[in-house]
């Protein structure tokens, strides 16, 4: 048996589980969080996501706990290792200072040694720019590649 995928979901990803203005993207997330409840990807989230589904107002974030109870996940912990790698993040231009907490979910991902990050956050995570900066860190601190990818890609069971 082949192994499974292991993929960070950022907040993002969830959060589009209910986001009626985008309904192409909610679709996408839909078919995604299927595929996450059949098991077949190993998925990790962290407190940082769990903290800002805690700052969502209701009645989604009622909504998206409930969602959350419907899948097996594994909470990383936000450690030194994982600050310092975030921090080498932006150092290297990967992520500005204001965007630590993205930083801080591609840090969480690669030590934690997950295949990819799972965001639709396009403006500060899966773009150009921090794809190579993350790739460039993680290779030259000894890290695992990262892919960092949209739940499109993973919809229809393209990765």
């Amino acid at each position: 048996m082949a192994r499974k995928l292991r993929i960070y979901i950022e907040t993002t990803v969830i959060s589009h589980l209910d986001h009626l203005d985008a309904p192409d993207r909610m679709a996408d997330t839909w078919k995604l969080w299927e595929r996450i409840e059949a098991g077949e990807f190993e998925v990790f989230i962290s407190e940082v996501v769990l903290q800002e589904i805690r700052n969502c107002s209701e009645p989604k974030r009622s909504m998206l706990v409930d969602c959350l109870t419907r899948i097996d996940y594994t909470e990383l912990q936000d450690t030194d290792e994982v600050k310092s790698l975030a921090q080498a993040y932006i150092d290297a231009g990967a992520f500005t200072e204001r965007r630590r907490d993205d930083a801080l979910h591609v840090a969480l991902c690669s030590v934690a040694g997950c295949d990819m990050v799972v965001s639709w956050n396009f403006r500060h995570i899966v773009r150009p720019l921090t794809i190579a900066g993350v790739r460039d860190v993680n290779t030259r601190l000894n890290y695992l590649p990262v892919g960092i990818h949209s739940p499109h890609d993973l919809a229809e069971g393209g990765l």
